[in-house]
């Protein structure tokens, strides 16, 4: 799956919060590293793939016993 299907919303959140992780630490490599993936990110809107990267998120939590809500609380709070 790919950040593309990350629906408008949470890619505006994400996208506002590394903006400002940037313009914090500019002098920092990995700053300019989120730069591209922001590039990618918002390159294309593919959220209508959104449900399904859901599902697999579930299906692979299944898989391994793992819960995707809790390792990743904060971006799921985000996440529609």
């Amino acid at each position: 799956m790919s950040a593309k299907v990350l629906p408008l919303t949470t890619k505006k959140i994400i996208t506002d919060k590394l903006n400002n992780f940037m313009a914090q630490h500019s002098d920092n490599p990995t700053a300019q590293e989120f730069a591209q993936l922001l590039d990618f990110m918002n390159s294309e809107d593919q959220s209508h793939k959104n449900a399904t990267l859901h599902e697999y998120v579930r299906h692979i939590d299944r898989l391994n016993g793992t819960d995707f809500p809790s390792a990743f609380g904060e971006f799921y709070q985000i996440w529609d």
